[in-house]
């Protein structure tokens, strides 16, 4: 039996605007989550970074390529929600966008739509809150993890909504979801260092345990 095929995407680079002193490590985090599950020998991954000072088009025609070409069963997609302290996962992507986030080009239109002719929003097919409560079961994980239906407004929106946009044009029947992670406690040390803001965190090893299992978890389900 072949091994599942797992696409994992995260924005890397840095942050935009007054936080662009600050590296955003949500691609570093999914791969390094990887790395145990791989040596296992258990999924096939392809691990891409995606960029969050790019454009709409640029990050949809590299998940476009990706799921056409290898026809992944899981695509885990990563990015950093501010303020957060625990790990979200994304059940649902509006086509919208917030027109005073600058540095992610979106197409310019009327309606601030991300795709003037695709759906309103889509859903996931994974079963996220049988996912998060059995994730909840777990006392091995030092950080909750929690179910959302609002991907915001933003590149992670509009990543999610790229992936479930996608896989409806191909009639590809894929678990998708965004996974919200929390700043690591460097990152907050940072922002403190630099603008005397108290962040939440969680600690990098600890994030990357939690979505390793998140990874494990999205595979074994049906859906």
């Amino acid at each position: 039996m072949s091994a599942k095929r797992i696409l994992v995407m995260g924005y890397g680079g840095y942050f935009s605007g007054e936080r662009n002193y600050l590296r955003n490590l949500a691609f570093e985090a999914m791969e390094k989550a990887t790395i145990p599950l791989r040596n296992a020998g258990l999924y096939d991954f392809r691990c891409i970074e995606l960029s969050g000072d790019g454009t709409f088009q640029e990050v949809y025609s590299l998940i476009h390529q990706e799921m056409e070409n290898h026809r992944p069963e899981i695509v885990l997609i990563a990015g950093t929600r501010l303020s957060a302290d625990a790990i979200y996962l994304e059940e649902r992507a509006h086509n919208r966008y917030v027109e005073r986030y600058s540095s992610f080009v979106v197409p310019q239109n009327s309606e601030n739509k991300l795709l003037e002719e695709g759906a309103s929003s889509y859903r996931t097919l994974l079963p996220l809150c049988r996912i998060c409560c059995k994730l909840r079961e777990d006392e091995s994980l030092s950080v909750e993890i929690r179910h959302s239906t609002d991907a915001g407004g933003h590149g992670c929106n509009a990543a999610l909504y790229a992936a479930l946009h996608i896989s409806n044009q191909l009639n590809h029947k894929a678990g998708i979801t965004f996974v919200h992670i929390p700043f690591t406690r460097e990152q907050a040390d940072l922002i403190f260092e630099k603008t005397k803001e108290t962040k939440p965190f969680v600690d990098s090893d600890v994030q990357i345990q939690a979505i390793s299992r998140i990874i494990e978890v999205c595979a074994e389900v049906d859906f």
